[in-house]
């Protein structure tokens, strides 16, 4: 038997309303009209970042796999069931890695999101840890260190409150765990 409710505060009222809004989304973007036009703007958006960031410098194969998958969420999508749909979601999630997966070896992908991620301190956990691999970042990045630059992109990345999607839309806020 579960023990009595928490008292209300002003701050577990938010997160309760902002915990039922992502319900009511999540629960809207589960229609399949609505599903639909997620997915190919999730697409869209891949291949936009794609053919920006990564499609002038990599290998002719990386791009066809990218075009071939493009293609797949297309069909999934078009066929309109359930599994399409799922499938589409799958396809655009091998999608997104494939972009990270290759820009994450290209220099000039890891310096331009290397600028923007040195510039978001409002957004991470730990400010004093974003402090010090800030600093490590850009002395690498001076340096010309890749490998360096590269962990300490994923060290911002992982010091980041969470703003993605989520399945568990009753699961509470990144920024409110510890």
């Amino acid at each position: 038997m579960p023990g009595p409710a928490a008292p209300w505060t002003p701050t577990r009222g938010a997160v309760e309303e902002a915990r039922l809004v992502r319900q009511s989304v999540a629960i809207a973007c589960a229609q399949p009209d609505a599903r639909a036009a997620v997915l190919r703007r999730e697409l869209n958006d891949h291949l936009r970042f794609h053919d920006r960031d990564i499609r002038p410098h990599v290998q002719p194969a990386v791009n066809a796999r990218a075009d071939q998958l493009a293609r797949s969420v297309r069909a999934e999508i078009e066929a309109g069931t359930s599994d399409g749909f799922d499938m589409a979601d799958s396809l655009n999630a091998q999608l997104n890695a494939l972009y990270w997966n290759e820009g994450m070896r290209l220099p000039q992908f890891c310096t331009q999101y290397w600028r923007w991620a040195r510039e978001e301190r409002y957004l991470m956990r730990d400010k004093a840890r974003f402090d010090s691999v800030r600093e490590a970042g850009d002395a690498q990045l001076a340096a010309g260190d890749m490998a360096g630059l590269r962990d300490s992109l994923r060290a911002m990345w992982d010091n980041k409150v969470s703003t993605g999607r989520q399945r568990n839309v009753t699961a509470p806020a990144d920024v409110l765990r510890e």
